[in-house]
């Protein structure tokens, strides 16, 4: 016989025996055999993970808390985040508004047509740590009606990461907004440092030329046809996403999301536009001296001098006694009272609707890092 035809015929005589031989486990009688797969199962079972527990073993509530905020509704168009997830946030939400155009019939007999909606948001933490030592302890109406607090904001824009986002809420036309946003970027880059009110004639140097002839190029509607954020027409698509961010480095970056379910919804990137001259004047659009919402800007100013002053934006998770109203039902840090303007003079805008969404900060962080 050889070598290998007596391994075989081992094998079966060792398997015979191991069914032969029976033994009582947990008071039950099996045999070897089978009480040497079911353990080999139970490994198998415990190597993957068969044994822990499962979804449906655990209380709802505690399910509910473990999934991620930007997972607990993958199926709905709007993020549902935690009030600790919030917080966490690095962004905090600075002021809001809506802009409105004339109706063309109507004009602005009722009030005119909604375009779109925006946010302005920045690290609040870190306008602390910059701006407390100079705007800390003053009265509020002394701070948010000084053009020179808002030049020390927009000078560190890039450590604020100042952010804009805007939401159309109808079908308007890129080229027009494009041409706008770019014309209002142009004269923020002929401003007179120190001296924001002056407008040199003279045209910003031909390194930031060419990157706002690189952010321009970027919105056309040859770019972004085949995004999903343009319809045949021309016209962005509403609930789209809008977001420009002043980087850590000083450059700038824009962001696109195209509307949807969060779950198909898609991101586009257009920069860095490496211009530090560029990246100021695209939000001195929002808090220079040629504001086009002048509300929108002292509300941003308030909740600035509201952080320097050591308060914290909406929820704090470390003062659980936090109160936002005294005895009476009064705010404690009240509104500002500003000059209501006619919806003719703005040139932009958007409301207190529902939050708009923050997306791909840390991959805005990691391109700016790279570059």
């Amino acid at each position: 016989m050889s070598p290998e035809e007596k391994k075989k015929l081992t094998a079966v005589l060792l398997l015979e025996k191991l069914k032969k031989k029976r033994v009582r486990v947990d008071g039950k009688r099996t045999n070897l055999y089978k009480l040497g797969k079911d353990i080999v199962r139970e490994q198998q079972i415990e190597e993957v993970g068969g044994r822990e527990p499962q979804i449906r073993d655990r209380p709802r509530g505690e399910v509910n808390d473990s999934i991620p905020g930007e997972k607990l509704r993958p199926g709905a168009y709007k993020m549902q985040l935690r009030p600790e997830e919030q917080a966490a946030l690095p962004l905090d939400l600075l002021a809001r508004g809506s802009h409105f155009s004339p109706h063309p019939i109507v004009g602005y007999l009722f009030g005119g047509r909604r375009d779109f909606a925006f946010g302005i948001y920045a690290r609040a933490d870190e306008a602390c740590k910059l701006l407390k030592g100079k705007w800390g302890g003053l009265p509020r109406d002394d701070v948010i009606f000084r053009q020179d607090f808002y030049e020390d904001l927009l000078d560190n824009a890039h450590k604020l990461e100042l952010t804009f986002m805007a939401q159309p809420v109808r079908p308007l036309p890129l080229r027009a907004l494009r041409d706008d946003f770019i014309n209002r970027i142009s004269l923020g880059m002929r401003q007179v440092p120190g001296k924001p009110l002056l407008i040199t004639q003279e045209p910003p140097p031909e390194e930031d030329l060419g990157q706002l002839q690189s952010l321009r190029n970027s919105f056309t509607e040859e770019e972004l046809s085949h995004t999903g954020l343009v319809d045949k027409k021309g016209n962005l698509v509403p609930d789209s996403h809008f977001i420009f961010t002043a980087l850590p480095n000083a450059n700038f970056m824009a962001e696109m999301i195209t509307p949807g379910r969060l779950k198909d919804r898609k991101s586009f990137m257009a920069g860095p536009f490496k211009s530090r001259r560029l990246t100021r004047a695209a939000f001195s659009t929002l808090l220079g001296p040629f504001s086009f919402d002048s509300q929108a800007k002292a509300q941003a100013g308030q909740a600035a001098v509201y952080v320097i002053n050591g308060f914290k934006l909406g929820w704090d998770p470390e003062n659980p006694n936090q109160v936002f109203a005294d005895e009476d039902n009064k705010p404690v840090f009240p509104e500002p009272e500003v000059e209501v303007i006619a919806p003719v003079t703005q040139s932009f805008a958007c409301e207190g609707g529902s939050p708009l969404l923050l997306r791909n900060i840390e991959r805005r962080r990691e391109i700016s890092s790279s570059t």
